[in-house]
């Protein structure tokens, strides 16, 4: 990383801090708005379907921004763009605290998620571009979403300790970071990253999904994907359900999963130059197999926390180092970065509704034994992939 961090200059530095702070913020934003739901729905007297919608539209949005970023940077540029979604996000949150309308909440939501699809597309590609390709920088960018996340719940609880209606003042926190985020944004210099500037000519065709460069490194992401959606969103429910933890301890649950996040994504961060990106990605994805594998056949409180620490330690740095595989094709389509995060976006949307379906029908303890698919599935592409990049290398 301090080999990364000495190569830029000046611009670049204002530049990667800039896009540093904005993944922070969407750390804090990203886990508050299930943090304030319940709030959210007892002020505004919402149901529990409007409340189960507002975080899918916001989900939706998110995916769609990310596929449209590349056209988006074509009509208006990418620093254009940048601070305009930017500005989308911010007025998604505003737009949260004037009606309880289910309809203008709802597509409030959606600006949030179209923001944070276009911008995370942008910090994504810039840090990739700069980084030409290594993992450590993509992990650290992702250790600030993983910052942000594990401060969020204290910044909602610091701000509804008065009363339930704070979350009003955490959504305002939201939107004054969001607008430092913005302001910081306008002296950023983008040339470099630019589509078509100088010496680079973007393709705009569709090839890149017939190279194996491309393809292995999103199939990984895909996989993975499945399994950390599937993490994210029922873990809590399963321990609980199991008689492992207890209702109350759930928040802690969440912060000790995310503390082991981060710490697995600045590990990966301190070894990126010591193992090759195809190698680690490989190593992470047995670990959370093992893992998973503990998770499912946990029969105490002991083995739980076990497992869910090796999770996040395995888990924590695999969207950075995957990427980082794909890294010499991101800057070269310029639709590659909104097809590989939307095929990613597609596998978190796909097995956690998986894993709905077949609880419903056979119980949680089943539902959750599915996510075996998917994890045995990532470590075959993971061998696979570093497998033909060792290849490509020798």
């Amino acid at each position: 990383m301090k080999d990364f961090l000495a190569k830029l200059n000046k611009k670049e530095k204002y530049m990667i801090g800039n896009q540093f702070f904005s993944f922070f913020i969407m750390g804090v934003y990203v886990i508050m708005i299930g943090s304030i739901l319940p709030m959210m729905r007892e002020d505004y007297g919402l149901s529990y379907e409007v409340s189960g919608f507002i975080v899918s539209i916001h989900n939706l949005g998110n995916m769609a921004g990310g596929l449209l970023a590349g056209l988006i940077a074509m009509l208006l540029t990418i620093k254009t763009s940048y601070i305009v979604f930017t500005v989308v996000a911010a007025v998604g949150f505003i737009a949260t605290l004037l009606t309880k309308n289910p309809v203008f909440l709802l597509t409030a939501f959606a600006f949030t998620g179209i923001g944070r699809g276009v911008v995370n597309n942008y910090n994504n590609l810039t840090v990739s571009t700069i980084g030409e390709g290594k993992s450590a920088p993509n992990n650290m960018l992702h250790s600030c979403f993983s910052i942000g996340a594990l401060l969020s719940p204290f910044i909602v609880l610091a701000c509804t300790k008065n009363s339930a209606a704070g979350w009003k003042i955490a959504i305002g926190v939201v939107i004054v970071l969001l607008v430092v985020s913005l302001v910081m944004s306008f002296p950023m210099d983008l040339g470099r990253i630019e589509y078509d500037k100088g010496a680079r000519k973007a393709d705009r065709s569709f090839r890149f999904l017939k190279d194996r460069k491309f393809m292995l490194p999103t199939l990984c992401m895909f996989f993975y994907q499945c399994v950390e959606a599937t993490l994210m969103g029922w873990l809590v429910s399963y321990f609980i359900e199991g008689g492992y933890i207890s209702e109350g301890f759930s928040q802690t649950l969440n912060s000790i999963l995310w503390i082991a996040i981060l710490v697995g994504r600045l590990t990966c961060v301190a070894i990126a130059n010591k193992i090759h990106s195809p190698q680690m990605v490989k190593y992470m994805s047995i670990g959370m197999l093992v893992f998973t594998i503990v998770m499912l056949f946990a029969n105490s409180f002991a083995l739980a926390m076990i497992s869910i620490v090796g999770l996040g330690i395995f888990a924590s740095g695999m969207f950075g180092t995957i990427m980082a595989c794909a890294g010499d094709i991101f800057p070269e389509y310029t639709f590659s970065m909104s097809m590989f995060i939307a095929i990613a976006g597609a596998g978190a949307s796909l097995w956690p509704a998986v894993i709905g379906l077949i609880a419903g029908a056979a119980g949680m303890k089943m539902g959750m034994n599915s996510v075996l698919i998917p994890a045995v599935l990532l470590v075959i592409a993971a061998f696979i992939n570093c497998r033909f990049f060792t290849k490509k290398h020798q």
